[in-house]
């Protein structure tokens, strides 16, 4: 990979780790023109960078997402949830396709005919009073999790329309002995594991445990499916779920917590003690 290129897919993830947490705002605000701005403002940003680098599958790909957002703008309503369903889809996508440039592979992955083909359908929707529905099929709680065996499931996410299903295999997390739950995360094992860790709070609540602790001190990056992934869990252990995380080290991260809860992220803390202590 080029130095030029190195640098924008650097950028790129900034601006991208910026969007997810401008499209969850718009999500819990879906009426505010700030945040649908802030939003537009930031793909427009990606989108000219990706056109100097002559990444033109990228560039169209946020062309149609801008244009998406500007039809939603011309509407004058509140930012309906299939769109935001849609567009956490092409962050998505942008973000599979920052990895196939680090692998010096190109910027086309082979479901972005459909994508776009679902955002002009989307944009079209709006233009005639619609509300861009039919809706992204929502991601289904995979079946099968067992606290003696593997978990198969998918990233988190239902994927872009004609997607392949990763379905990668992750190893049940949880110890149903303990009282409190931790993992440990790293980059991307979120993302593989995530629909494991879902399963395992489901086994877990059920038998009774205290709480889940995740550790993500380590976590320099997050992705949209695992933005969703967090969300799942904290719906299901509520003020039970503990995030140990750095608001000095870490402040992009630490805001989507507090983007996940308007009200403020109550269950953050600096180290591992801190949290087991609060959960007990």
């Amino acid at each position: 990979m080029s130095d030029l290129l190195e640098e924008f897919v650097f950028d790129s993830r900034e601006h991208l780790g910026k969007a997810q947490s401008q499209l969850l705002e718009l999500e819990n605000d879906p009426g505010s023109r700030e945040r649908l701005n802030a939003l537009m403002g930031t793909l427009h940003t990606v989108k000219g960078n990706s056109g100097f680098v002559n990444l033109r599958h990228l560039y169209e790909l946020l062309h149609s997402a801008e244009s998406l957002l500007q039809t939603v703008r011309e509407t004058g309503r509140d930012c309906p949830r299939p769109v935001v369903d849609r567009l956490f889809q092409v962050l998505d996508t942008a973000e599979a396709i920052m990895g196939r440039l680090e692998n010096d592979e190109d910027d086309e992955v082979d479901w972005m005919p459909s994508l776009l083909e679902a955002l002009g359908e989307m944009s079209r929707s709006l233009e005639a009073g619609g509300d861009g529905s039919p809706p992204v099929p929502s991601v289904a709680p995979a079946s099968g999790g067992s606290a003696s065996g593997e978990c198969e499931a998918g990233p988190g996410w239902a994927g872009p329309p004609d997607a392949p299903d990763p379905a990668p295999r992750g190893s049940f997390p949880f110890d149903a002995d303990l009282p409190v739950q931790l993992l440990n995360l790293t980059d991307g094992k979120m993302a593989e594991e995530g629909r494991c860790y879902v399963e395992g709070s489901r086994e877990l609540l059920r038998k009774g445990a205290l709480g889940l602790i995740l550790d993500m001190r380590s976590i320099t990056s997050i992705t949209g499916p695992e933005v969703r992934i967090l969300r799942e869990l904290r719906d299901f252990w509520g003020p039970r779920l503990a995030i140990v995380a750095s608001r000095e080290s870490q402040p992009d991260l630490c805001r989507i917590f507090d983007v996940l809860e308007p009200q403020g992220f109550k269950g953050l803390y600096p180290a591992e003690e801190a949290a087991r202590d609060a959960l007990k």
